[in-house]
């Protein structure tokens, strides 16, 4: 089993954020949010041992938000140490990730990580470049941001760079110049290309004009000229967005493709239990979360069992993301999708290898309509 911790706090919003997080700084906030994880934890097990819920060993444990690096050093090792009161059964070698962001980590932190029990670091580099990370509106600079490479490569033996790229007057050039400083401390990249999200300031800005992006066949081959550098850096392009050398998947997060089971725990997060095929999510307002905590019930606003429709759906949305792609046999039979699968084959948009189908690595950037497209004949 996969444990997920959501911390939604974080210094400032960036403009092109959609997940659920909050400007919050006050220390008695943090506390009393880090409490209520512990309690969350606990109630999940309560519940688990009522309903006769096996789970399995605990083979990771993320900590993403927001900004985990926000709460203290003791906070941190308050709520992981809550988690192993509750799911003891660990791994002996699971993956503990702690989500950071350069200019929130103090001096000594990332030691202070590691002694806690964190074995894998995930830094929000996003850019090296301080034109890039201003239009970003992140509040660190590039300087900062290689520091806090450099300074958890003497702690961690597992860290991943997040980088942004497809920003407004981008170039390929800039784009490589990211990647070859963060491989040279990074054992995985995820490299995601900006996203205008709906009801961002980005959006807005977007849509008055006032923010050009590049076009969608330059963000096409600039994605592939991506993949081949990083391949020729010796990494396995292993999910859209997600760089790995040998050994360093992000077990985490590969679960999330494969639809293992994952708990969820605080506000906005997402649970899933593959057994039941029953998928959850919390309330999103630290108000509500206090309260439903604080009461003694679960912060669930919906749970639902997946018809035979929506896993199959699940299956192929989730599976095509990543280079192994989605076993034959999943496919319902239904004459209108063998006939688009067949049709996609054809112009190169899916392939066959061995007993799976994929969407080649040359047309991973156009994986969405892809997948939209199967989805639509289920």
């Amino acid at each position: 089993m996969r444990i997920y911790i959501h911390i939604p706090f974080c210094v400032r919003k960036c403009p092109y954020c959609n997940f659920v997080s909050f400007a919050v700084k006050d220390k008695s906030v943090h506390e009393r949010y880090a409490e209520d994880l512990c309690n969350e934890l606990k109630l999940w097990r309560e519940k688990f041992e009522e309903e006769g819920i096996e789970h399995e060993r605990v083979i990771s444990v993320y900590f993403g938000g927001g900004t985990p690096s926000l709460l203290s050093a003791y906070l941190l090792d308050m709520i992981l140490n809550c988690v192993r009161k509750y799911f003891p059964d660990f791994h002996p070698s699971a993956e503990i990730t702690i989500e950071v962001n350069p200019g929130t980590v103090e001096r000594g932190s990332l030691r202070d990580y590691r002694e806690i029990g964190f074995n894998r670091v995930s830094i929000g580099i996003q850019s090296f470049d301080d034109r890039v990370l201003k239009f970003l509106g992140r509040i660190h600079t590039g300087k900062e941001a290689l520091e806090t490479l450099k300074e958890a490569e003497k702690y961690f033996d597992k860290i991943n760079s997040d980088i942004i790229w497809g920003v407004e007057n981008d170039t390929l050039e800039r784009i490589e110049k990211d990647l070859e400083i963060a491989t040279i401390y990074s054992n995985h990249i995820s490299a995601y290309s900006l996203i205008v999200e709906r009801g961002t300031p980005l959006h807005e800005m977007y849509e008055r004009g006032k923010v050009r992006l590049p076009a969608d066949d330059v963000i096409g081959e600039w994605y592939i000229a991506i993949h081949d550098y990083l391949l020729s850096m010796g990494f396995t392009h292993y999910e859209i967005s997600n760089f790995a050398l040998p050994k360093n998947f992000s077990i985490h997060n590969w679960g999330y493709w494969m639809r293992d089971s994952y708990l969820g725990t605080g506000i906005s997060a997402h649970g899933f239990f593959s057994e039941r095929e029953k998928r959850y999510f919390n309330v999103s307002s630290l108000r509500n979360y206090f309260e439903k905590i604080e009461s003694g019930n679960l912060p669930v606003k919906e749970m639902e069992k997946l018809d035979e429709k929506s896993i199959i759906t699940e299956k192929i949305m989730l599976g095509l993301r990543t280079y192994l792609g989605i076993r034959k046999g999943i496919l319902p039979e239904k004459a209108s999708l063998a006939e688009k699968v067949r049709e996609f084959i054809e112009l190169g948009l899916l392939e066959i290898h061995g007993n799976h189908i994929r969407i080649p690595y040359s047309n991973w950037s156009r994986a969405d309509a892809i997948i939209r497209e199967l989805v639509s004949e289920i």
